[in-house]
């Protein structure tokens, strides 16, 4: 599957996603103090989300965004996208309620990674780090697609029992 190959921070295009004013200016002064200067930040989904996507590097979707509009939601939108270059845009999650509900829907929705609030800049550039400069494969598997959620391969696993694979 296509997977966007991100520019160096400061070149990358970001659309933040974001419903709350405050976050909203929160997350763009944390974008620009970690590098990045073309951030783009919306507080609804709405008609021009498709032309936003087309130049988007990074995505950051706020789980809730109010008024009937869900992050998760959008995450699936995205994914599920005719044009793979969009559908395989990077996607992290933010969300002040860091429950193990909410950190499993987004991985099932199909983002790359989750960054609670309230959002430390070192915690932030670790994440765009981990989906710029290691990206996990993009699958498409029974209507999942998205990022490979296996964060590597145990070369030292010796169960027979393998995904796949049968024992023999």
């Amino acid at each position: 599957m296509t997977q966007k190959k991100a520019p160096s921070l400061n070149g990358l295009c970001t659309l933040v996603v974001e419903a709350n004013s405050h976050w909203q200016k929160v997350i763009k002064t944390v974008l620009h103090g970690a590098g990045l200067r073309d951030v783009t930040v919306v507080s609804e989904i709405d008609r021009k989300m498709g032309h936003l996507l087309k130049k988007a590097d990074l995505v950051f979707v706020e789980c809730h965004l109010g008024e009937g509009q869900s992050g998760f939601a959008l995450v699936k939108k995205i994914r599920a996208m005719s044009d793979e270059e969009i559908a395989g845009t990077p996607i992290i999650m933010m969300s002040e309620l860091t429950t193990r509900e909410n950190i499993i829907a987004a991985i099932r929705a199909g983002c790359n990674e989750f960054l609670e609030k309230p959002i430390a800049p070192a915690r932030l550039l670790d994440r765009i780090k981990l989906v710029t400069e290691h990206p996990r494969e993009n699958i498409k598997l029974d209507g999942y697609f998205g990022p490979d959620r296996r964060r590597g391969i145990d070369s030292d696993y010796q169960n027979d029992e393998r995904r796949g694979q049968s024992a023999g």
